[in-house]
């Protein structure tokens, strides 16, 4: 068994991810929605963070994406001066699962994604409700860029907005559900 796979049914085995969300999770691996480099705390760096690339140091890349862990994906907004202050993330599996069990959402309902980041929380609910009945929304411009072609390549396709979810989506509207990862 792989280790998204194995991640995946430890998840299953402890409650925290229902069964009703298990194929979202099973069609939408978030593997395809980490980008190549990503950032691990390390007290030894000035910025605090030490990158990681997938092409470089595989299996390090992988163990974090298949671990039940938070993935850093952007430091201080892009900006390669700053001083390594986390911008952007994927959220822990154990933590997006129980998120969207208690959004309790059903079929057919229109739900409002605040905070697409890298996308995979958008392609989960999109794999659950269909792309038609998900808005997603990133006030980060090269986020949502990234975001967008992950989300193009495993084909879960929500509605994409670059914007400020503070006010929502209007166009969109109404909204059975809203679901936020979105800092502030």
């Amino acid at each position: 068994m792989d280790r998204y796979a194995q991640l995946i049914a430890e998840l299953v085995a402890s409650g925290v991810l229902e069964e009703e969300w298990r194929g979202a999770f099973e069609r939408a691996p978030r593997s395809a929605f980490v980008p190549d480099d990503v950032w691990l705390p390390d007290d030894e760096r000035p910025s605090g963070y030490r990158m990681i690339n997938r092409m470089r140091e595989p299996a390090a890349w992988w163990a974090l994406v298949n671990a039940d862990q938070s993935v850093v994906t952007q430091l201080d907004d892009g900006d390669e001066d700053g001083p390594g202050v986390p911008t952007s993330s994927g959220s822990m599996p154990s933590l997006v699962a129980t998120m969207l069990r208690e959004l309790d959402v059903a079929n057919g309902q229109n739900v409002l994604d605040v905070g697409t980041g890298t996308g995979w929380t958008s392609a989960l609910l999109a794999a659950r409700l269909g792309g038609e009945q998900v808005t997603t929304i990133e006030i980060d411009g090269a986020v949502a860029a990234e975001a967008a072609r992950s989300l193009e390549a495993t084909r879960l396709t929500p509605k994409q907005i670059v914007g400020d979810g503070l006010a929502g989506w209007k166009p969109g509207r109404p909204y059975d559900r809203v679901h936020s990862t979105a800092a502030v």
